[in-house]
């Protein structure tokens, strides 16, 4: 597509953001924005296309980086660190293998009328989507799933995973990316059975849910919200998209107002177990 159709699409008004996250290079476009980016991996990680493992890392460590700009309070650690987790899983997944090709960004803005800021990560892939890989597992079969709501619903549940096939751990197996056959027919290639967006979901899900975040997530004609007080919404889309397409949000001041309630939850206890085996 032609950036100046890009464009278009994302609004006349909003041509130098596009630039500024990198639009143009991820559509393959000449790269004409003209400051340095001197805040990439700081307040914000742009626009990349995950179609290798460099593309994918250094989105994640730009995220990573973000993250550990952003939330920075010792009392934010093991969110920080759960979160960076949750990223590197997602992207991993979208192009490990050569299933398909994703884009993901983050950025910090801010929100002047509650003097508060937030984080947000979107993502998202050209894959099978859930309802596809479901049916391609058997998975769909097994548990009568139809629609993509269903689907949905499905893959944010943790445990649940598309691999469904029994394995022998004393079968002989050769690695996805060999080359020739010593083994002759009696070899199997073993995958890990995920090619979409969905390993990582069910953590993300558990966070935005803990620290009152939001998410969007879409596959297929369906779409999931979950809002800051943890309601779960389902509704129909006016297209299909045959991927898989997720948005999350956190409140730094919510996610610190939590985990700092957590580490004082945590004290109480400690001090509770500290006296009874003293006294």
């Amino acid at each position: 597509m032609p950036i100046a159709e890009v464009f278009d699409l994302i609004g006349k008004g909003n041509e130098g953001y596009g630039r500024a996250i990198g639009i143009e290079a991820a559509i393959g476009a000449v790269d004409t924005y003209e400051h340095n980016r001197s805040n990439q991996g700081i307040n914000y990680s742009p626009l990349v296309v995950l179609n290798a493992v460099e593309q994918t890392n250094q989105a994640t460590r730009d995220i990573a980086g973000c993250i550990r700009t952003w939330f920075t309070d010792d009392k934010l650690a093991r969110f920080a660190g759960e979160l960076c987790d949750v990223v590197g899983d997602l992207h991993d997944n979208v192009w490990s293998h050569a299933k398909s090709t994703g884009v993901s960004m983050a950025q910090k803005w801010s929100q002047p009328s509650v003097s508060d800021s937030v984080f947000e990560f979107a993502l998202a892939d050209g894959g099978m989507g859930f309802v596809k890989e479901l049916q391609r597992s058997g998975v769909a079969a097994r548990e009568s799933i139809e629609s993509a709501k269903d689907a949905i619903a499905w893959c944010v549940v943790r445990g649940n995973s598309s691999k469904i096939r029994v394995e022998d751990p004393w079968e002989q197996r050769l690695p996805d990316d060999h080359m020739g056959n010593p083994m002759g027919s009696i070899a199997k290639v073993r995958g890990h059975g995920n090619h979409h967006l969905g390993l990582g979901l069910a953590k993300l899900v558990e966070l935005v849910e803990k620290f009152k975040g939001e998410l969007w997530l879409a596959s297929g004609d369906a779409m999931m919200t979950i809002d800051r007080n943890g309601l779960r919404k389902y509704q129909s889309l006016p297209f299909q998209w045959a991927g898989v397409i997720l948005s999350c949000r956190f409140s730094v001041s919510r996610v610190e107002a939590i985990a700092s309630a957590d580490v004082a939850a945590g004290d109480e206890l400690d001090a509770l177990l500290d006296s009874l085996i003293e006294g």
